[in-house]
């Protein structure tokens, strides 16, 4: 009698066995949009780099949070952000217009002033220059400006007051030096960390050609002059911006995964 019902029983466990679910992965929480711009962020051999992706990585990592990589322009990155959905995206100033439509978490990292790269042989035009302010307000001189970039309290109040002229840039730094090197426009504003980019060789070494004498720091990097300005403070704190689809439970963990992972640092 037992043995009448053993098959019906064992196609039933067999049946269980094979609907039941695999073993579930970590469901992704969020995707992180970057874009190139080494060494900030770029993509090697298919995978996400650069010393603030790395940064994130290891935040979102103690924060015990899921995420993808995705690299896009950043116009697409702000439209995106816009439209909504679980996204996050690496390195942005803090600014009013973006948080209408976005959550920001602790900075990530805060660099030097940013200086003024020109190209060498239009260095006349710049002598004497010491300011920002100095700069922007001389007739002729065309700034460019990448997309859909911001530069933090300081810069874009000096370009509001003074209305500078401004010729669209590309956000790959090889593109911008490109298109500066050619005359398309007269100068960029760029970190300090970005500019071993502009004499990669080293040829120039530590014996660098000084543009004129007693001017504060000025220097040739390859075929750059580099000024630094006077009247611009350190760079501004880089955040972390997220949709706030993804909720205020994910960014207090994320921003104590940063606070465990860089620290506290000034907003």
């Amino acid at each position: 009698m037992k043995n009448r019902f053993f098959p019906l029983l064992l196609a039933v466990a067999l049946l269980a066995c094979h609907a039941a679910p695999a073993p579930a992965r970590p469901l992704r929480e969020a995707t992180v949009l970057y874009f190139e711009r080494p060494p900030y962020y770029f993509t090697s051999q298919g995978q996400p780099g650069g010393f603030l992706l790395a940064i994130a990585r290891n935040a979102f990592s103690a924060a015990g949070l899921e995420v993808g990589y995705e690299s896009a322009p950043p116009k697409r990155i702000m439209a995106r952000m816009r439209e909504g959905g679980r996204l996050c995206s690496v390195g942005w100033f803090k600014v009013p217009e973006r948080e209408d439509f976005a959550l920001f978490s602790v900075p990530i990292y805060r660099g030097q002033p940013l200086v003024l790269v020109a190209a060498w042989r239009d260095r006349a035009r710049l002598e004497g220059k010491a300011t920002l302010e100095e700069v922007f307000a001389e007739p002729g001189l065309v700034w460019g400006v990448p997309g859909g970039y911001a530069y933090g309290a300081v810069i874009d109040g000096l370009r509001a007051r003074l209305a500078p002229q401004v010729a669209d840039a590309p956000t790959a730094l090889d593109q911008m030096l490109a298109m500066l090197a050619v005359g398309r426009f007269d100068y960029l504003l760029l970190a300090p960390e970005e500019l071993p980019l502009l004499d990669p060789s080293g040829e120039i070494g530590e014996d660098r050609e000084r543009p004129w004498p007693g001017q504060n720091g000025a220097e040739r990097h390859g075929d750059f002059l580099v000024l630094p300005l006077a009247d611009l403070p350190d760079g501004p704190a880089r955040h972390i911006m997220c949709t706030p689809d993804v909720g205020r439970e994910f960014m207090e963990r994320l921003d104590r995964g940063i606070l465990s992972t860089v620290g506290p640092l000034r907003p």
